[in-house]
């Protein structure tokens, strides 16, 4: 990084996202940066979040120097750059400026005229036997050394949890998953339940005959009067209920007329008025509308100096009870219990359906009301009622494998070059999901997950490998512990030897690695 790198100081409340704010708004980045970060600042919460950091910066085209005297942020810096020094390769004895072929040949060379010195003598050609047998047997030893050994290698990495929440779309229309648009397939699964049950009638009704009679209606105007049907005639009283009967038909009363009768002392004028029976109903059921003869009444709120009723005969049929009818309300309720056990029946009969690894969000049923009859009408008189209803639920279903490889796709995007996603402890929760009509008409399910996993340092397990053959056992556990990082090493070889004799196998095949994160 130049000498005219920009420099940058941050606040110590700036965060992840803060920071990344700033560093987009520091403008011309091509002379580097050099952030100089807080002590406390909640970049040092851990190592993910400096790995976050600087990738994003290189995504801005930003070369970043962190600097802080935070003690714990120097360590996690040094750790973020940091490499493990790589010793020189070995000279095997060979020295500068030697010719090596000269020497060697030469050396052959004596050595080959003794060696035919000594196989000429007697005990040799023993010594050379022994040495044949010895040879086979250690070439068997050697080859067991080779194939038989087997290591284990245990390794601790380091890790970091990685929580986000995606918005995803399962959709009947998809065959496959899209990962740029978040879309996986989904199954419909319709089921359609029918049942009837019955409840009782609660509603009180009134029920009964009304009373009937005659009166006869006297007119003591000098004018015609006709009333009409259902005209109010009201039974005079001085105590209690005033009861009302209503004409049975329209009818006209003549006007009162007048005679004179004369002696030679005085004159007498007679009045008689006019009158004419009709029939009269009672208002209401009941039986104190039976009224005894002999009862006067009032016409439509008239006088009676003008207009009067009486009744020659008792009033009779007058009867009434109660009787239990259907609500409005008894439906409602029936209806609601019975669509209850109906969508119950449907969530358990589209579950059943489901198969291998699909799952069922039950907020997300979608429940019509296909028919529905009641047996009485609101009001009816009776006892109890019964209703059928017929019901269609439908889900829309996923696979579980499928949402966790988006997920996952998803997830990884957003972890850094040295780390790997952890698909073991991967756990996926949908925290909300609602049924949607898509563009084509179809239904399709809004999926809100919340996601967490672990993010561990990244391990080339063939590199390693390859590095451990034939180690001793102190070499491998150095070896290993210098990896970046790696925070604990477990190492078990079989057959166990003793102490020097213990080595990492010979092939690579004979070495596992099994990695677990702190």
């Amino acid at each position: 990084m130049g000498e005219k790198a920009m420099l940058l100081e941050l606040e110590l409340t700036d965060g992840l996202f803060e920071t990344l704010e700033k560093i987009s708004a520091s403008g011309d980045s091509s002379r580097g940066l050099v952030l100089t970060i807080p002590e406390g600042s909640p970049l040092f919460s851990n190592l993910l979040t400096l790995k976050i950091l600087e990738k994003e910066a290189k995504k801005l085209g930003v070369e970043l120097q962190l600097e802080t005297e935070d003690s714990r942020g120097k360590n996690l810096i040094a750790s973020l750059s940091g490499e493990k020094d790589v010793p020189p390769p070995p000279t095997f004895g060979f020295q500068e400026g030697v010719d090596i072929y000269t020497e060697v040949g030469q050396a052959a060379e004596e050595s080959g005229r003794k060696l035919l010195e000594i196989l000429k003598s007697p005990w040799a050609k023993k010594l050379g036997l022994f040495l044949i047998v010895a040879a086979v047997g250690l070439g068997g030893i050697a080859a067991l050394l080779t194939t038989i050994p087997k290591a284990t290698v245990r390794l601790t990495v380091k890790s970091e949890t990685l929580v986000q929440s995606f918005e995803l779309t399962a959709s009947p229309s998809a065959t496959a998953i899209d990962h740029e648009k978040r879309i996986l397939p989904a199954v419909l699964i319709e089921v359609e339940e029918k049942g009837e049950q019955k409840a009782e009638a609660t509603g009180k009704k009134e029920k009964g005959t009304k009373a009937e009679g005659e009166v006869t209606i006297y007119n003591w105007t000098d004018d015609d009067k006709t009333f009409a049907k259902e005209t109010v005639v009201t039974l005079i009283r001085v105590e209690g209920e005033k009861l009302r009967f209503l004409l049975d038909e329209e009818l006209t009363i003549p006007a009162q007329t007048a005679s004179v009768s004369a002696t030679p002392e005085e004159r007498t004028t007679t009045y008689t008025p006019g009158k004419k029976m009709v029939g009269v109903t009672a208002e209401k059921v009941g039986e104190e509308y039976n009224i005894e003869a002999g009862e006067q009444f009032s016409i439509a709120g008239l006088s009676t100096d003008a207009f009067l009723a009486q009744n020659h005969n008792s009033f009779e049929g007058g009867k009434k009870e109660e009787v239990q009818v259907v609500t409005s309300e008894d439906q409602q309720g029936l209806l609601s219990r019975l669509k209850d056990e109906l969508e119950r029946k449907a969530r358990e009969d589209i579950l059943s359906r489901t198969v291998g690894d699909q799952k069922l969000v039950e907020d997300a049923i979608s429940y019509d009301i296909l028919g529905q009859t009641f047996d009485k009408e609101v009001d009816e008189e009776t006892e109890e009622f019964t209703l059928t209803l017929r019901l269609r639920g439908g889900a829309l279903v996923y696979s579980q494998n499928q949402l966790d490889e988006l997920v996952s796709a998803l997830l990884a995007e957003n972890v850094p070059e040295d780390f790997d996603l952890s698909d073991k402890d991967l756990v996926t929760e949908v925290s909300a999901a609602k049924v949607e009509e898509g563009e084509d008409g179809k239904k399709m399910l809004k999926i809100l997950t919340k996601t967490k996993a672990s993010v561990i340092s990244k391990v080339d397990e063939d590199k390693i490998k390859k590095d451990l053959v034939g180690r001793s056992l102190d070499s491998a556990q150095k070896y290993l512990e210098s990896i970046p990082g790696v925070s604990a090493v477990e190492i078990t070889v079989f057959p166990p030897l003793p102490g020097p004799l213990t080595r990492m196998p010979r092939i690579t095949s004979r070495i596992d690695i099994l990695l677990k994160h702190d």
